[in-house]
């Protein structure tokens, strides 16, 4: 085969592959415990490079964060923050690509006994972070329903486009 025939043929099956992935789209929709959406839905075309979609909110709250050196002990105040929400990562990668979704809620239950002017901060407020990987093949219509531990839901559809 000439260099310039196989030059041509892998021109044209590169441009066909790619037309046919730009005619596919991926939807991504956060929901509440209660499926009310979170955030304004992310749509992108699925030949896209990797990205990253977060809706976050950082909390503070009030600690006293103590520690001791050479017998003496110094106090510090100030707002410790904490995360809240999601973020989603999706790598580059034709025709699966991978989506990590991270969710950060705070444990705050024992806040409420804290005394933050008489105790040292000892955790009574907790990050916690649950991470879903999963991946989809993103040049064929399907969808994918990732269940949070919150009680709410990370709803993916691939759709072709009309």
């Amino acid at each position: 085969m000439s260099k310039f025939l196989f030059i041509t043929l892998l021109a044209v099956i590169s441009a066909s592959f790619t037309t046919h992935a730009n005619d596919y789209f991926v939807s991504i929709n956060v929901l509440d415990s209660q499926k009310q959406s979170l955030s304004i839905p992310l749509t992108l075309i699925a030949s896209e490079p990797a990205g990253y979609k977060s809706d976050l909110e950082k909390i503070p709250y009030p600690v006293k964060e103590c520690s001791s050196s050479n017998g003496k002990i110094t106090e510090r105040f100030y707002g410790k923050e904490f995360k809240r929400g999601y973020a989603i990562n999706f790598s580059s990668g034709l025709p699966d690509k991978e989506f990590k979704v991270t969710e950060y809620l705070i444990d705050d239950k024992e806040y409420p006994l804290y005394d933050f002017k008489k105790d040292c901060f000892a955790n009574q407020v907790v990050q916690i972070v649950n991470e879903y990987s999963f991946t989809l093949n993103v040049l064929q219509a399907t969808s994918k329903i990732v269940e949070l531990q919150s009680g709410g839901e990370v709803s993916i559809m691939v759709h072709a486009s009309k």
